[in-house]
């Protein structure tokens, strides 16, 4: 007969709350760790008789005195969950020798305690709960329902008042993308945070809970508080477990309200302005962080309530991966529980969800640490966040297709995976020809850029662009007063000089000063000449017959404008071409000869053939054909520096010739190339592109 352990002393058990098929549920309380344990009704039965101390016993006991049908099987399956998680006494030698190899088991490596405690941990800092039992009588009026009346019509009424000043809050929220913003945002994050944690803690004092202790955790170096509500899981009700969940969400919505409200009605000032940062920050971090349910966050427990699932996550991923081997090798596997079908098919479909939020959410924070930390560190870090949370999962469940291969092997279904996978393969070995599309502009095949020669106030230029234009008419008109008092300054000294230069020929005391006075009449000369010179540079003429385009958008009249700045382009009216931008990634595949065809975005011809002339092998940062910045509508991702458009990242101007359709323009024309590139195979091309990232990133 199978022997069982006894059962610790110390253990409590505690009703659970209804199941999701309408069965109790139970909950193990282990006092000395503090760790909660849900169990089902047959293990409850099983517990209940677990003083008789046979597996058989058990068995005939439960089958004969309830509904419930159970084997030996359960009631072993239920010891060695029992073992595994410390709930029983080692029994004899070999039970103590069993109990000791485990914890050693569970000792990790010095190198894996860094490496976990890097990626989360926890500080506690103070035990809250004689505090929380003090002061919970003062914030009663929270949970009542008239205060959630109120803050519910705050709410409509700050949203609506929002809305009709959209526009208004949106330039608002831009201008605090500052470092001035970011200090105030982290401020209101840590008080919004702060109170988020006292929320879950009063909510869950209010049912009769206790609360530990509070303090931060870190998870990837990144801080944020915690409560330690464990003592949640013995509430019976459903509600109140859903409560406690998202009062912490529910505690920053209020303060959204109340601050969206408050900003609203509140005159500019130092406390509309506290007002805001709170009302964004409070929505931002509900929104997209706290309600999600795809990490243990407070969306993850209001979902598993909600549906009645515990260990959500956990259970999800076990069915997923049941869903997967089957759908793969027809394993003809039972599932690793047994629930309704439409309850079945969401776990698979939330499993899937939160392995693609994960992927997507742990790259992104590989890459931010990478990008935090010197460039060494940084590497190891990113590397090592990969391999824990993305590349380990997907290695253990390679890992359960081996143990499985001889089953897999045998399965028909398995043949057709098997053909599927060798047949992508086949595809990413077999050389594509390739294209890519780059934007471009096209336009005469003469252009002169049209710059300030030195600094001026705006008086005169052309307000639309397509205006012809003859050599040596004039465009832009400037004017500098400071170079108009310059003028006047140095023609009055010319006049006093002169004077003098007379009167030196009255008298011999004069006489003496003729050439001192000579000479500096000669520089006074020069200089105005200079003057002259520099004025009439604020004259701006065209050196061609041509056409205005591309005219800057920002200029205005009486505007100064500095010595370089670009003011408009002037485009010959002689054939056109066609100049694209191709991005550093890609110019490697375009060669000189290459056939093309142009698409333009607007206009009257469907597409153009074309073949590229020049590839230019230096990089350009700057911008010349502004249409293109994707501020002024175009697909090239620019920001303003010193009034130059600068491209985000380096792009490599290409010259194209037209085919057989040459003709003059008036107008720049926008539109994107189609280039045909040489044949690549995108296994290889993905292989050099992971290289060269590797490369750059690390300096070699």
């Amino acid at each position: 007969m199978t022997k069982l352990p006894k059962l610790r002393e110390e253990l409590a058990l505690h009703p659970g709350t209804t199941s999701f098929d309408g069965s109790p549920t139970w909950i193990i309380h282990d006092p000395v760790t503090n760790r909660f344990f849900s169990i089902g009704n047959s293990a409850f039965e099983i517990l209940a008789r677990w003083i008789k101390g046979h597996a058989e016993h058990i068995v005939r006991s439960v089958n004969r005195e309830t509904t419930i049908s159970i084997t030996i099987k359960d009631v072993e399956e239920l010891s060695i969950f029992l073992f595994k998680n410390e709930l029983t006494v080692p029994a004899g030698e070999a039970g103590v020798l069993r109990f000791l190899q485990s914890m050693k088991n569970r000792k990790k490596s010095w190198l894996l305690w860094l490496f976990h405690n890097y990626l989360f941990f926890k500080i506690p800092l103070f035990k809250p709960d004689y505090f929380l039992s003090g002061t919970i009588k003062f914030f009663r009026w929270a949970f009542s329902r008239w205060f959630l009346y109120i803050t519910l019509f705050v709410l409509f009424a700050g949203v609506f008042t929002v809305i009709r000043q959209w526009e208004y809050f949106v330039s608002t929220f831009l201008d605090t993308f500052s470092w001035n913003g970011l200090l105030q945002f982290t401020l209101s994050l840590i008080i919004i945070k702060i109170v988020h944690e006292f929320a879950h803690a009063y909510t869950a004092k209010q049912f009769g809970c206790r609360i530990p202790s509070m303090g931060v955790a870190f998870m990837v170096l990144w801080p944020m508080p915690y409560t330690d509500m464990t003592d949640v899981w013995k509430l019976q009700n459903q509600k109140q477990r859903i409560a406690v969940a998202a009062a912490g969400v529910g505690s920053e919505l209020i303060i959204a309200s109340w601050a969206t409200f408050a900003w609203c009605v509140l005159p500019p000032g130092a406390l509309n302005q506290v007002a805001f940062f709170l009302a964004t920050t409070t929505w931002i971090s509900s929104v997209t962080i706290n309600m999600f349910p795809f990490l243990r966050f407070d969306g993850y427990y209001i979902l598993a309530d909600w549906i009645g699932i515990e260990n959500l996550h956990s259970r999800s991923f076990a069915i997923g991966r049941w869903w997967l081997r089957e759908k793969l090798f027809d394993l003809r596997e039972r599932p690793p529980e047994h629930l309704p079908q439409n309850r079945a098919r969401f776990l698979v479909f939330f499993a899937f969800l939160v392995w693609v939020y994960r992927l997507i959410f742990f790259t992104a924070i590989a890459l931010v640490v990478y990008h935090f930390f010197i460039k060494a560190i940084g590497i190891i870090l990113f590397l090592a966040e990969i391999a824990w949370f993305i590349a380990l999962p997907i290695a253990s469940e390679f890992q359960q297709w081996f143990y499985r291969r001889n089953t897999i092997a045998k399965r028909k279904r398995s043949l057709f995976t098997a053909s599927i996978i060798i047949f992508l393969i086949f595809l990413g070995l077999v050389p594509w020809k390739g294209q890519i599309t780059v934007p471009a502009v096209l336009g005469a095949e003469k252009q002169i850029s049209l710059v300030a020669p030195t600094a001026g106030r705006l008086i005169d230029f052309p307000s639309t662009g397509g205006q012809l234009v003859k050599k040596n008419d004039i465009v832009v008109s400037l004017e500098n007063p400071d170079l108009d008092h310059q003028l006047f300054l140095a023609n009055t000294k010319i006049i006093r000089t002169e004077y003098e230069l007379e009167a030196s020929q009255l008298g011999s005391s004069w006489k003496k000063q003729t050439q001192t006075l000579l000479v500096a009449l000669e520089k006074l000369f020069a200089e105005v000449a200079l003057i002259r010179e520099r004025k009439e540079q604020l004259i701006i003429k065209s050196p061609i017959d041509g056409i205005i385009v591309d005219i800057d958008p920002t200029l205005n009249h009486g505007q100064w404008i500095k010595t370089g700045q670009m003011l408009a382009t002037l485009r010959s009216r002689e054939k056109a071409r066609i100049v694209a931008y191709v991005d550093e990634t890609q110019v490697h595949n375009i060669e000189t000869g290459r056939e093309c065809i142009f698409f333009l975005e607007t206009g009257n011809h469907e597409s153009i053939p074309c073949k590229i002339s020049i590839v230019e092998r230096v990089a350009r940062r700057k911008l010349e054909d502004i249409s293109l910045a994707s501020i002024y509508g175009g697909s090239i991702p620019v920001h303003i520096n010193n009034s130059d458009l600068v491209m985000d990242k380096a792009h490599y101007r290409v010259i194209i010739k037209l085919g057989a359709n040459t003709f003059s323009l008036r107008t720049q024309l926008r539109g994107i190339v189609r280039i045909s590139t040489p044949k690549q195979v995108p296994l290889a091309h993905l292989f050099k592109f992971i290289l060269a990232v590797i490369i750059r990133e690390s300096g070699m």
